[in-house]
């Protein structure tokens, strides 16, 4: 529910503390507690044909919501789709380790 009040924008006045507090302990880690991830990522999905091609390879996008990935290939999420992501360099939000929680 959280991540499609995200997506949507929706139910904010129910989930909203809850976001930006979880936010807020994200960024912590990424600036604090040298939690920053660096490197490459994975994440599958399952996407309809009209989706996928809306995604290029080297496109920048946002997913406005919590999303998980694995910094294994073979352990991502199963999916029609593999996103391998690249989280070096500057970005508008944070890739945070948070393996050790």
């Amino acid at each position: 529910e959280v991540n499609c009040c995200l997506r949507d924008d929706r139910d904010m006045g129910v989930h909203g503390d809850y976001i930006f507090h979880c936010k807020e302990a994200l960024k912590k880690e990424y600036c604090s507690n040298g939690k920053k991830f660096l490197g490459e990522c994975f994440r599958g999905v399952n996407l309809n044909p009209e989706t996928i091609r809306a995604y290029t390879v080297g496109r920048k996008f946002l997913w406005p919501s919590f999303t998980s990935t694995s910094r294994r290939e073979w352990r991502a999420f199963d999916g029609n789709v593999l996103f391998q992501i690249d989280c070096d360099g500057p970005g508008i939000t944070y890739s945070v380790d948070i393996a050790h929680l």
